[in-house]
Order: C-alpha cells, then structure tokens, then sequence
C-alpha cells in the first residue's frame, strides 16, 4: 500500500497494479465476502431538505425538513 501511495501522483498506472494486487491479497485473506451491495431508494418532496443517507443508520429524520 505504501509502494502504491507512493506512484499514485507521480505514475499512475504502475500504482493501479499495485492497488489491484493489494484487493487481490485483501480478498484472498478474507473470511467472508459480500455478495451484494445493499442499496436504499429514499422518495421525498421537492419540498424535504437535507436528505442524507449513513450507510448503517439509513436516513436521520429528525435532521430533516419541509420548506
């Protein structure tokens, strides 16, 4: 990950490869792997303001608000 940092600015494609090989190795190692991305679809008014979505807490509807 250093060695991949490190070309990242200066020369990216030998930095791609590094990068590959870390999530190659990262994977390999792990335990479990998900098989999806969990996705969320929220509908709201044109009206709702400050709609935001936390990946493990969904959307916080006490920050929201109606014009």
């Amino acid at each position: 990950m250093n060695r991949a940092l490190a070309h990242q600015s200066s020369d990216p494609t030998p930095a791609n490869a590094l990068w590959e090989s870390v999530d190659r190795r990262l994977a390999d190692a792990a335990r479990a792997v998900p098989l999806f991305n969990r996705q969320h679809v929220t509908l709201v008014s044109d009206r709702v303001e400050n709609v935001q979505h936390h990946p493990l807490s969904g959307v916080p509807y006490d920050q929201l608000w109606v014009k």
